[in-house]
């Protein structure tokens, strides 16, 4: 039930005060208790609807603890369990705290149990579900994640379940939930790296096989690799005129039917992470008929990618061109709001144009005029922009 855990601890002051003795017990206690005791704390905590016993075990320095507790114990058991907790107990909180705990040497450790053969499948999960929760725009970690081989770890787990290798589902969407941390556009060369490396095949390959978590993470770090794919392909031009790039080429000027259609410069999968190069887009359309929200949300999130400012009437043909259009417009009644307010925003891009206001306009006017009065207000604000590009609303509405 609900609270099973609050007719063994307690609740409100009660329950912090249990906690506290708990903790307090683990270190008066032999390896044997300790381990029973973690073990007991695993499966109280771990249910979904334990969120309050997890966060009252954050604000009772649990994870302090437990990081000291794995560093310095001996036991193997103890061990094990020690970081069952931390996974567990960080999976909706406590990014920070762990990440102000995890100096070299307690990463340098959690790595090396990832490179050893002889770790179970649970124990991995449980550190790539660890390092999973530290917050991705910590840098310095990031750098001591990629010091200690951590990469070279996630691309060899994820190409093993690529190429059809029994991977737990537990471990393989931890794991590509850590490689997030290194698609982030904040950092071209770690992309360029993991690129390089054949990750986008292999995200390809998940996001058609994988679980609804391993799918949602594949499109957002293909998303990822594609925000960057402008700045690596091409250099906009200061001349620049409706739109054209000049672009980094070795010698001769490159001939047009050379140039990626939408970025307008020499794309490759491996140096500019071009979804086009990578025939993304039909999968990614295909996924937008996926029942999970979080999996269509991070396949709409990828494919604005190529509706961006300085491209997004050559992204909407090469969208157009795969029939991704009608999936979007059947969105705005079946998604829930996040869903609707993304793909509203890839619409109103769309609806500029007279061509695919012939098209889909009459598809898309009914569920507009409903999102204009029962939408969120940001799905409002987008609605009433399309509508008014159908000359169905005038710009100047109360609804801008």
């Amino acid at each position: 039930s609900g609270d099973s855990y609050s007719d063994l601890l307690g609740s409100g002051p009660e329950l912090n005060e249990t906690i506290y003795q708990l903790l307090s017990l683990l270190h008066l206690s032999g390896s044997l208790l300790q381990a029973r005791l973690l073990q007991a704390l695993v499966g109280l905590s771990s249910p979904p609807c334990a969120r309050v016993l997890r966060e009252t075990m954050r604000e009772a320095g649990c994870i302090e603890v437990l990081v000291s507790f794995y560093m310095v114990t001996a036991d193997a058991e103890v061990r094990l369990y020690a970081l069952k907790l931390l996974y567990v107990v960080t999976q909706d909180g406590g990014g920070q705290t762990l990440a102000k705990e995890m100096g070299v040497k307690p990463l340098t450790s959690l790595v090396e149990l990832l490179m050893l053969e002889s770790s179970p499948d649970d124990v991995k999960s449980s550190v790539m579900g660890i390092l999973q929760h530290i917050p991705v725009d910590n840098n310095s970690i990031t750098e001591l994640m990629v010091e200690g081989g951590l990469l070279q770890v996630v691309l060899g787990i994820l190409q093993k379940a690529a190429s059809k290798d029994c991977i737990k589902r537990e471990l393989l969407e931890n794991t590509i939930g850590v490689l997030v941390r290194f698609t982030c556009p904040s950092n071209v060369s770690l992309q360029r790296y993991v690129a390089e490396k054949g990750i986008i095949p292999v995200l390809l390959r998940l996001l058609r096989s994988g679980s609804h978590v391993t799918k949602c993470r594949a499109a957002i770090s293909l998303g990822q690799l594609s925000e960057s794919t402008l700045n690596t392909t091409c250099h906009s031009s200061k001349k620049k005129e409706r739109g054209s790039f000049w672009c980094f080429t070795h010698s001769s000027p490159q001939l047009p039917e050379d140039l990626c259609k939408v970025h307008g410069g020499t794309c490759s999968i491996e140096k500019s992470f071009c979804l086009l190069e990578a025939q993304a887009l039909p999968l990614l359309i295909k996924t937008l008929e996926e029942k999970e929200p979080a999996v269509v949300e991070a396949a709409l999130g990828a494919l604005a990618t190529l509706l961006y400012d300085e491209f997004w009437e050559q992204g909407a043909d090469a969208i157009a061109e795969e029939r991704g259009v009608g999936p979007i417009v059947r969105l705005l009644t079946t998604g829930t709001p996040r869903v609707q307010e993304s793909a509203l925003w890839i619409l109103e891009r769309f609806f500029r144009r007279n061509t695919f206001r012939e098209k889909y306009g009459n598809m898309a006017q009914m569920a507009l005029i409903s999102l204009t009065q029962d939408g969120t207000n940001k799905a409002r604000h987008y609605a009433a922009r399309i509508l008014a590009h159908l000359n169905i609303l005038q710009e100047q509405s109360s609804y801008f």
